[in-house]
């Protein structure tokens, strides 16, 4: 099947798929189709693109804007909502879950409502802040170690403080236990049970559009580098960048860890890299930063 780039229409007076959510799904992968469309909404959820609430399109409507069959999209259903990122509402539909955001302002209310209910003034639980401990150092952990530090290499910037990466080992528990933890939102389930049950803090991804955004569709023939030591980054690229109609025989996927990774790479139309495999790029006119994680 060729490249199908699918956009799902928006029924009136409901609040269905995102406008803007397209899929791109591809035959002869090496990936299943489910796992294509599974990954491509869980990504949509990640970035806020399917937002809480939102109604996705019956198994029936989504398999024939797809081209793929009904029972494809109902394991892909099923199995985001046993992990928890879509409910099936009987007779109603299938929604992304909403989960309770609350605001700063919310928090301090129900603070100093708590505070009083115990006995305390409201001057007590600021001043007892005002002493607290400094905040905990932040850490990214996830079983991709490469993808952990490059998470964290994005983070500092954003969040103006430094932060620390980890992969899933027996030392991580303990540097962990006097951290803030972090982690990519597809692994938080793996995380959080790894250290114990632990809340851990997700961070907001990009979706596919807004990590395409500014890369104009080459003329064939071209070829297109994706360079990263995170095996989970180049997995993703080596699945959609066929899904996106690029030849399989124009991609160079490209570990830095690995002799003679950069042969090739100059003759490269569009050469994309994370942040931390282009330090060690010379310089490029054809070089796109790769960011995945959400301004």
């Amino acid at each position: 099947m060729p490249c199908s780039r699918v956009l799902i229409e928006k029924a009136t007076n409901t609040r269905r798929l995102n406008l803007d959510m397209r899929f791109w799904l591809t035959r002869g992968l090496g990936k299943s189709l489910r796992e294509q469309l599974s990954s491509q909404l869980l990504l949509g959820i990640l970035s806020g693109q399917l937002q809480p609430g939102h109604e996705l399109p019956s198994l029936t409507q989504l398999a024939r804007k797809l081209g793929i069959q009904a029972n494809t999209v109902s394991l892909v259903y099923g199995d985001l909502c046993e992990r928890g990122w879509l409910i099936s509402k009987p007779g109603r539909g299938v929604y992304v879950v909403d989960r309770e955001r609350i605001t700063l302002e919310g928090f301090v209310t129900r603070w100093t409502e708590a505070a009083e209910s115990l006995g305390f003034s409201r001057a007590q639980p600021a001043a007892a802040l005002a002493s607290a401990p400094k905040t905990l150092p932040c850490l990214v952990v996830d079983p991709d170690l490469e993808l952990a530090r490059i998470l964290a290499a994005e983070m500092e910037p954003l969040k103006g403080k430094p932060f620390q990466f980890a992969g899933i080992t027996a030392s991580t528990r303990e540097t962990a236990s006097e951290s803030e933890v972090w982690c990519n939102p597809s692994r938080a389930a793996i995380v959080s049970e790894f250290l114990n049950g632990r809340a851990v803090k997700q961070i907001s991804l990009r979706s596919v559009d807004q990590l395409l955004a500014g890369i104009g569709r080459p003329h064939w023939p071209v070829m297109i580098a994706v360079v990263s030591r995170s095996h989970s980054l180049r997995e993703w690229a080596a699945m959609l960048l066929p899904a996106l109609g690029v030849p399989t025989e124009s991609i160079l996927i490209r570990d830095p860890a690995h002799a003679g990774w950069q042969v090739g790479l100059a003759l490269c139309g569009i050469v994309g890299a994370d942040i931390v495999a282009e330090r060690e790029l010379p310089e490029l006119a054809n070089l796109h930063r790769i960011r995945i994680v959400a301004a």
